[in-house]
C-alpha cells in the first residue's frame, strides 16, 4: 500500500479527480499511471474532532483500503477526506459503518470489482 504525503499530490487530487460524496466521507479517485499498486491518502481536519478522533478516523480509513484493495480493478490513487459527521458520531461509529459507505463510493465510482 503506498501513500500520498506530498501537498502537490494532494493538489493534483482535488484538481483532476473525481468526487464522490458519502455519509462519513468524501472519496477523489484518480487513475494511478505512475505504479502497479493502489495508492491512498487520509485527510481529517481539526473541524472533525480533536486528536484522538482524527487518528481513530484515520486508523478506520487505512484499514478499510488495506482490507479491501485486492476487490480495486486497477490501479488508483484515491484520497479519502473525513467529514464532519463521521467526528460528531465517533463514540458510536463501528468499523462495519466506515466499510459499508466506502464500499458503496467504490462501486458508484466504477472502481470495485
Amino acid at each position: 500500500m503506498g501513500k500520498i504525503i506530498k501537498n502537490t499530490d494532494f493538489q493534483e487530487m482535488y484538481k483532476k479527480g473525481n468526487k464522490y460524496f458519502g455519509k462519513y466521507m468524501l472519496i477523489y479517485v484518480i487513475t494511478n499511471t505512475n505504479k502497479d499498486e493502489s495508492d491512498i491518502g487520509v485527510v481529517a481536519s481539526k473541524k472533525v474532532g480533536n486528536a484522538i478522533v482524527r487518528n481513530r478516523l484515520k486508523r478506520l480509513f487505512r484499514e478499510v483500503f488495506r482490507l479491501n484493495k485486492l476487490h480495486l480493478n486497477n490501479n488508483y490513487k484515491i484520497v479519502i477526506i473525513s467529514k464532519y459527521y463521521s467526528g460528531t458520531k465517533f463514540k458510536e461509529l463501528k468499523y462495519k459503518d466506515i466499510e459499508k459507505d466506502y464500499l458503496r463510493l467504490l462501486k458508484k465510482a466504477d472502481v470495485y470489482k
